[in-house]
């Protein structure tokens, strides 16, 4: 779950992309030329990866740890695969991408179910 602060920021910048689509549908109706409408669709890009990495990434890498403690607190076994995983999940972890974070948190939550 989110916290408030982190819906908070995500309302912000969702409330910014909202006021930058409708300022580009403004200037498609007044016939704008397409470089301006096309810098605009760069800030509302912007404003989503900043969503995106500052607010969901921070909140997966979070799950991950948190799914991390959970399988090293169920393992018994140190020689099991997932223990193994876990040491290398943790020594790649400050370097990963957000796509992997997430690879790895559906990995490890399908292994505590």
């Amino acid at each position: 779950m989110l916290s408030a602060k982190e819906k908070r920021e995500i309302s912000k910048q969702l409330n910014a992309m909202t006021g930058q689509i409708k300022a580009i549908q403004d200037m498609i109706e007044n016939n704008r030329e397409t470089r301006d409408i096309y810098i605009q669709f760069k800030a509302v890009e912007g404003i989503m990866n900043k969503a995106l990495y500052t607010v969901l990434d921070n909140l997966f890498r979070k799950k991950l740890a948190s799914t991390i403690v959970k399988v090293i607190d169920d393992c018994y076994d140190e020689e099991c695969p997932h223990c193994k995983q876990v040491g290398e999940i943790k020594d790649q972890f400050s370097e990963m991408a957000m796509r992997d974070v997430i690879k790895y948190l559906d990995e490890l939550e399908n292994c505590l179910r």
